[in-house]
């Protein structure tokens, strides 16, 4: 690593987090080597000269035990500094998930993790209706409430998110009137799915699409 890299960010707490993602993810043509400890010490000086578009990546550190231990209370502190000065939504969705997997000494905390997956859905973040459909479908931290689940699942598909279209598609395949119109539904999600690149969405699609094939084969020889 070049030290007038580092040394020209040095009065500049913006730069600095620029440096830092340099260290998170190493740079080959820069000859910059992954070092989570330095990226950490950095982001930290970023946040601390007042800027808090880095503490979401630091919190991340902290939430997975980069460069510092595991700290659950420090994730959510900083997460919830980054969710002041941005919209939130993923703010948000990342305190969900710190309470979620139970991180530190807090614990799993179901409840807690549905009411933040359901801020970061007010604020439109699309992973989080994926999230807080599987709390509906399972009763995880809410009542259990499958149509509310669809509807989570739905939104999220309208945004473009993978795994809501891959999530609506199979319950829309799976459901037990097994209508030309839900499956005809179902196929078009996977479709979406599979044209971004979901792998489970590009299998689920060549199941439905060889189930629709069989079905009509079917009916072709029952008219005969």
């Amino acid at each position: 690593m070049d030290l007038a890299l580092e040394s020209g960010a040095t009065r500049s707490p913006v730069a600095l987090g620029f440096v830092a993602r340099l260290y998170l993810h190493g740079v080959r043509s820069l000859n910059i080597h992954v070092d989570y400890n330095r990226a950490v010490q950095l982001l930290q000086a970023s946040v601390n000269g007042g800027n808090n578009d880095f503490a979401m990546l630091l919190g991340d550190c902290y939430f997975r035990g980069r460069g510092v231990p595991r700290d659950f209370q420090e994730a959510i502190r900083l997460y919830r500094l980054a969710a002041v000065d941005k919209e939130g939504g993923e703010a948000e969705f990342k305190i969900a998930e710190v309470y979620r997997e139970g991180v530190g000494q807090g614990g799993i905390d179901d409840l807690e993790a549905a009411t933040h997956f359901r801020i970061a859905c007010e604020k439109g973040y699309p992973q989080a209706f994926a999230r807080l459909g599987d709390c509906y479908t399972t009763g995880t931290g809410v009542k259990q409430d499958k149509t509310q689940a669809e509807s989570l699942y739905r939104s999220g598909a309208q945004k473009g998110d993978c795994l809501c279209q891959q999530k609506l598609g199979w319950l829309l395949m799976k459901k037990s009137d097994g209508t030309r119109k839900s499956m005809a539904e179902a196929i078009s999600w996977f479709r979406k799915g599979a044209e971004q690149g979901d792998e489970i969405c590009q299998y689920r699609l060549g199941v439905a699409q060889l189930n629709e094939d069989q079905r009509n084969q079917d009916e072709k020889e029952a008219v005969r």
